[in-house]
């Protein structure tokens, strides 16, 4: 009698764990942002409803103020004089999403390049403004602005479906 309700209470503890892993680990694919995911921590994918947006910043960081702070790194990539546009654009989608998950607009979000130098990419009205007019360009049917060359066009996932790539002979 006494091995079956060790059995039970087992069983009764297995079930209680699994309960509570779930709770803390919910098997839907996005997960919003949580305190554990930040101060230095590898982030997990946010996703904004609103804005048809899924990113994931390398790393989150809290500040003294509180604030989450995404950071991208481009560890490949020597630091330029200024930013790449698209760097900082990523960056700011990275914001958005953090803005939406937590209700707080970051202040910033870093951009670290391969030798160590830092870049504040500042989450202004403007910086949303830019990012949600490249993201309606984006979504939009191609307009032909951009000039095809076979260096742009070699390695582009879009080749084989694309005119402006036909047009170069890629």
């Amino acid at each position: 009698m006494v091995p079956l309700v060790i059995v039970v209470l087992l069983i009764l503890i297995l079930v209680v764990a699994w309960a509570l892993f779930r709770a803390v680990n919910p098997p839907h694919r996005y997960t919003m942002l949580a305190a554990d995911n930040v101060s230095g921590m590898k982030s997990t994918k946010l996703y904004s409803p609103t804005y048809g947006l899924v990113g994931k910043p390398d790393e989150l960081r809290l500040t003294t103020h509180a604030e989450t702070i995404p950071v991208e790194v481009k560890s490949k990539v020597k630091a330029p004089r200024t930013p790449y546009k698209s760097h900082a654009l990523q960056v700011s989608a990275y914001c958005l999403l953090i803005e939406e998950q937590t209700g707080v607009a970051p202040p910033y979000g870093l951009l670290v390049y391969g030798d160590g130098t830092e870049w504040r990419i500042h989450w202004t009205s403007t910086a949303r403004q830019e990012l949600l007019k490249v993201m309606g360009e984006m979504r939009g049917p191609y307009t032909g602005c951009t000039t095809a060359t076979q260096a742009k066009c070699f390695h582009c996932h879009y080749r084989e479906i694309c005119d402006g790539a036909r047009s170069v002979g890629v």
